[in-house]
């Protein structure tokens, strides 16, 4: 909708006539484009991660977008460069990543989007998943021997090197 056009003329030095012509489009009688929001996107704040296993971490931020469609978050292993891992819906504002690695660090930001628009990334949060822990075995060939009228005798085979002694 052009809302303005029109022409100036004035006349300049030495009787030189300049002509202005002025349009102005992609705007509806309020000052807006019509309905598009073209507010910018919040960014997420507040980013925190907690390792919940040797494989789970949690994410955990504050949505400031009222208009997104979603959020998309990315992770880095160890250091190296982000890749996208997930992209959820509008007004979330935690996610668990799961699959990883035991005794691995960890590093995520998100941002907001709308359409092909992005908000900045959040600050960046880290986790470092637990150590993989592995029960130990158990024993087996348990015996108890009657050792005289009050005392008895356990045996067992061990099957484990990883219990604490």
């Amino acid at each position: 909708m052009t809302i303005f056009a029109g022409q100036l003329r004035k006349s300049g030095i030495f009787g030189i006539t300049f002509m202005v012509l002025i349009t102005i489009t992609g705007c509806n009688s309020s000052g807006t484009d019509g309905g598009q929001n073209t507010q910018d996107l919040s960014a997420p704040t507040n980013l925190s991660s907690q390792a919940i296993s040797s494989n789970r971490i949690d994410l955990s931020w504050e949505d400031n977008a009222s208009d997104e469609d979603g959020y998309k978050i990315e992770r880095s292993v160890g250091g190296g460069s982000f890749s996208e891992i997930a992209s959820i819906q509008a007004d979330t504002e935690s996610y668990s990543d799961t699959g990883l690695t035991p005794s691995m660090t960890y590093s995520y930001r998100i941002k907001a989007y709308r359409g092909t628009e992005s908000s900045t990334y959040s600050e960046v949060a880290e986790a470092e998943t637990a150590v993989a822990s592995t029960a130990p075995a158990a024993p087996s060939v348990l015996a108890a021997t009657a050792d005289g009228s009050n005392r008895i005798s356990i045996t067992w085979q061990d099957n484990s090197d990883n219990e604490e002694k």
